[in-house]
């Protein structure tokens, strides 16, 4: 998918931003921060673990491999380190540690921004229209069982904000929009059914019945080439019937009606020699 793009959204009123999709990233007053990777770990759990940890928790699951009085002391190095960037990133007790509110985290918006997609409303609200916050993977480096298992878990939620962007936008009149948004979904997980139906819904109701049957035909190929099942009943109900004898594949570019006496033909007839020689 596309990567996601940093821009003022993403950023708190005092500059501080912790960014952990498609990598890790922490910014004051506009301007990226060096850290060392036990300090970033410690950012990313918590912002990962609803900002606030019990401190021989926190300590005890970032260095499980050594005695606790190691992974305490492991834990007051990094949060030197962290506090020598900026003293309000954390605050702590003798025993919690808090990722303070004064900091913006990308994850929670793309949370919320998927929360408020899927609530069944049909408008759209402020930048939810955008995508970008719906583009990157948490952490893509990182291999902490802790980051794998939360990474698969907000892929998933992503993916379906995408179709659910997708369908709004459709829903909407903003064809162009649903479609672009279409692409995306399908290029993040191309055998995901549902990405190619809201794709195709979205090709139908601009009146692109050639572009809807060559999706469906490409997603058709893919999915007997990898899976060896054809699409869905469902799917395939979303375009018309053609007779068997009648069917054509259109390749990529090609016009769907030929150009001399197109014009005598009326908006039925047009819409159904398009489906004939689509097909």
């Amino acid at each position: 998918m596309r990567r996601v793009q940093r821009n003022a959204t993403t950023s708190s009123a005092d500059g501080l931003c912790l960014r952990l999709l498609d990598g890790f990233e922490l910014v004051t007053s506009g301007q990226p921060r060096s850290l060392p990777t036990n300090a970033q770990r410690v950012l990313a759990y918590l912002a990962l673990r609803g900002r606030s940890q019990a401190r021989a928790t926190l300590a005890g699951r970032l260095w499980e491999e050594v005695p606790q009085d190691y992974a305490l002391a492991s834990l007051r190095t990094a949060l030197w380190r962290i506090r020598q960037v900026h003293l309000d990133i954390v605050s702590s007790t003798h025993t919690t540690i808090t990722l303070n509110r004064s900091v913006t985290v990308d994850l929670e918006a793309v949370m919320a921004q998927a929360q408020r997609l899927g609530s069944g409303d049909q408008s759209l609200e402020g930048f939810d229209w955008r995508s970008d916050f719906l583009g990157g993977d948490l952490l893509p480096d990182w291999d902490e069982d802790w980051v794998t298992l939360e990474r698969e878990r907000i892929r998933q939620v992503r993916l379906h904000s995408l179709d659910e962007l997708c369908r709004r936008l459709r829903l909407l009149g903003r064809y162009a929009e649903a479609i672009d948004i279409g692409h995306q979904a399908v290029s993040a997980e191309p055998l995901r059914e549902s990405a190619q139906s809201a794709l195709i819904r979205a090709h139908l109701a601009e009146g692109n019945l050639v572009e809807a049957r060559r999706q469906y035909e490409r997603y058709a190929e893919l999915i007997q080439s990898e899976l060896g099942i054809p699409p869905s009943d469902e799917l395939r109900s979303l375009l018309p019937r053609v007779p068997a004898g009648r069917r054509r594949r259109l390749a990529p570019g090609r016009s769907a009606l030929p150009v001399r006496g197109a014009s005598a033909l009326g908006a039925t007839s047009l819409l159904l020699a398009a489906c004939l020689i689509s097909a």
